[in-house]
């Protein structure tokens, strides 16, 4: 009895080795390679990503304008971009992006590079923020006299041309 079971996983195990194996085959000669106009990288960004998909994808070269699907990728080594794309930009790009007509290394860097310039807005803005909350911690720690008179200064400082 137990030897029959053996013999059926066996068969089993073989089945799933060969079902694996055709999968691969056919994603081989599915992976289209790039087309020979594709555009170079113009931003580090798109550097970046391209370097990235070429190495998921076992491509020498990947364009600006190439889509991801299109050279062979699939949606699991769809998600190993993302990760990778946390790791060296420390930004998180939504899995609905690989479900959009706009993965090519050019539409992903613009996201990318939106995302980084609304960071970098926040961070002033917050710096601001901070700045102010200083200051009028500050101004809350003098005395009407102290303030006055620091005022007085900053308008005569400002009125009086620069030294040379």
């Amino acid at each position: 009895m137990k030897s029959n079971h053996l013999t059926h996983l066996t068969t089993e195990l073989t089945e799933a080795d060969e079902i694996q194996k055709t999968l691969e085959a056919q994603k081989v000669v599915k992976a289209h390679p790039p087309a020979q106009t594709s555009l170079a990288p113009r931003t580090p960004t798109e550097a970046m990503l391209a370097r990235i998909w070429a190495e998921i994808l076992g491509l020498d070269h990947v364009g600006i304008q190439d889509n991801f699907f299109d050279l062979g990728g699939d949606s699991l080594l769809a998600t190993q971009v993302l990760s990778r794309v946390r790791q060296e930009s420390q930004v998180e790009l939504p899995l609905t992006l690989l479900f959009t007509n706009a993965f090519t290394v050019a539409d992903v860097a613009e996201v990318i590079d939106q995302y980084v310039k609304k960071q970098a807005a926040t961070s002033v803005a917050e710096a601001d923020e901070e700045t102010l909350a200083a200051l009028l911690d500050e101004l809350e720690g003098m005395s009407e006299a102290e303030a006055k008179a620091l005022l007085d200064k900053e308008q005569r400082d400002e009125a009086s041309p620069p030294e040379s």
